[in-house]
Parts: structure tokens; C-alpha cells; sequence
């Protein structure tokens, strides 16, 4: 499971909404977790939702695979063992070059009482930013092959991030840094796609 945004709900995001400095867990602003009919998941009136392809059971130990590649893979699973709720991870990949928005991602994911979640460093600095917020950080030290640490540059960096949470059985939830999170995400998604993502053109 991996998406870029929130998953589809009951309620409508008002403007006047985001004026509100405080989000409180149990507040009526919050939207609503709603159920999906089978029909909305298959296409066809009564049917179950599809199951979806797992790289790994959900009878096997998490995280796996974590001495692989040389323990490549072990800082990941250190992390996963704090905060993968449920087998799943919202993360963020992110470097020193944008602070200033990590650090009000940070304080989003802290109001709206997101417990499994993490970032995934490119850089020590960003590591020990991280980690000083009491936020679980993964370092993966990649670089793009001009060398340039621009936004656009590093997106395409994600792909082989989200392949070394699929290697240890995670499901991730891989977000840009500048969104704003509400509230939990996790009770909306309704898990009936292997791979899901959003595009900045909607």
C-alpha cells in the first residue's frame, strides 16, 4: 500500500478550517472514518473486497529481511519496530535543504496524534533534526546522479525508498513533506489497491 495523499472520506475540508490553530483528537471537526461497499472495491453488487498481493504473510515476523544486504536494511527495522503500527508506516523522505517545512510537517503529524510515523533522511543533519523531535528517521544517504538535492531532483529517489519498506514487509504511506495532516489518515484508506498515488495536478 503506497499513496503521495489522504485517502477519500465522508467530509468536505472547509477553507475557514485551516485558520484554526488546534487540532484536538475526538473533536467534531475531525471527519469520520466511513465503511466501503463492497461494490465500491470490485465493481460488483455483494462482492468482497479483493485481497491484496502481500510480498510477505501476515503470519511472519515484522519486520523481515532485515539482516539482508549486509544489514543495509537494520536502522529500518529499528524504526518499524517503534512506530510500525499494524504493519504500516506513513513516511517522509527529506533532506536539509527544507527545514522550515519538515519541521511544520513535524509539528502537524504531533497535533493530529499520528503515532506511526517517520522520516526517511538523505542527509546526518536531517537524521539528527528528526530524531531531536523524538520522530523515528531512517538514514538512506542516496544521492541523484547530477549530485543535485532540489525537491524535484530527490523525488525520484522515493521509488527505491519504497522498495526497502516493501523488502521488510511494511506498507507505507509516503507523503511529501508539505502536507498538512489533520488527523490520522489510516482509518480512511480502504486497502483495496496494491499501489495508489496522487499527482500534484488534481
Amino acid at each position: 500500500l503506497a499513496s503521495k495523499g489522504p485517502a477519500r472520506s465522508q467530509c468536505a475540508w472547509k477553507p475557514e478550517e485551516a485558520a484554526r490553530p488546534v487540532v484536538q483528537t475526538g473533536s467534531s471537526r475531525l471527519c469520520e472514518p466511513r465503511a466501503v461497499p463492497p461494490a465500491a472495491t470490485t465493481g460488483e453488487p455483494g462482492a468482497a473486497p479483493r485481497v491484496l498481493h502481500r510480498l510477505h504473510g501476515t503470519n511472519e515476523p515484522f519486520p523481515t529481511n532485515c539482516g539482508e544486504e549486509g544489514g543495509r536494511l537494520e536502522p529500518l527495522c529499528d524504526a518499524l519496530r517503534r512506530v510500525g503500527s499494524n504493519r504500516e508506516v506513513l513516511a517522509a523522505v527529506s533532506n536539509k535543504n527544507i527545514f522550515d517545512n519538515l519541521g511544520l510537517f513535524l509539528d502537524a503529524l504531533a497535533l493530529a496524534r499520528v503515532p506511526n510515523a517517520m522520516v526517511v533522511a538523505l542527509d546526518q543533519e536531517t537524521a539528527e533534526f528528526v530524531e531531536d523531535r523524538g520522530v523515528p528517521a531512517f538514514f538512506r544517504p542516496l544521492r541523484t546522479r547530477t549530485g543535485d538535492t532540489s525537491n524535484h531532483a530527490t523525488s525520484g529517489l522515493k521509488f527505491r525508498i519504497l522498495l526497502d519498506f516493501l523488502k521488510v514487509g511494511a506498507s507505507v504511506l509516503l507523503s511529501d513533506v508539505d502536507v498538512v495532516f489533520f488527523q490520522s489518515p489510516f482509518p480512511f484508506l480502504h486497502r483495496d489497491a496494491d499501489f495508489e498515488g496522487m499527482v500534484d495536478g488534481w
